[in-house]
């Protein structure tokens, strides 16, 4: 840790710290972590499984807003059956030619 002022800095912000004040020392150098063929494995398999739940949540994201955008459009319909039912209804003892002409304004809108 480096102090500046009464401020701690952590070793990773050293080496930015060191070229805007030039009292801070260089950060130490990490040091060299062999990996076991064991460990190896086991990092290439996280890895892996790392990249499979990315690929996942990508899937889910996806299928997550199809299903709302789905749910939409069965909503906006209900509401379209409901208002050409409603204005059937209404109009229920008038002719078919004025039923049509009811028909092609609530299509139109």
């Amino acid at each position: 840790m480096c102090k500046i002022g009464s401020i701690c800095c952590p070793v990773f912000f050293l080496s930015h710290l060191h070229t805007i004040h030039p009292g801070c020392p260089s950060p130490p150098n990490p040091p060299h972590t062999h990996l076991t063929p064991t460990s190896k494995a086991k990092v290439e398999e996280l890895e892996h499984e790392l990249i499979e739940l990315n690929a996942n949540s990508d899937r889910l994201r996806r299928s997550y807003n199809e299903l709302l955008e789905l749910q939409l459009v069965i909503d906006r319909a209900g509401m379209f059956f409901d208002d050409v039912r409603s204005t059937a209804e209404h109009f229920g003892t008038q002719s078919t030619t004025q039923l049509d002409s009811m028909w092609m304004v609530v299509v139109v809108c």
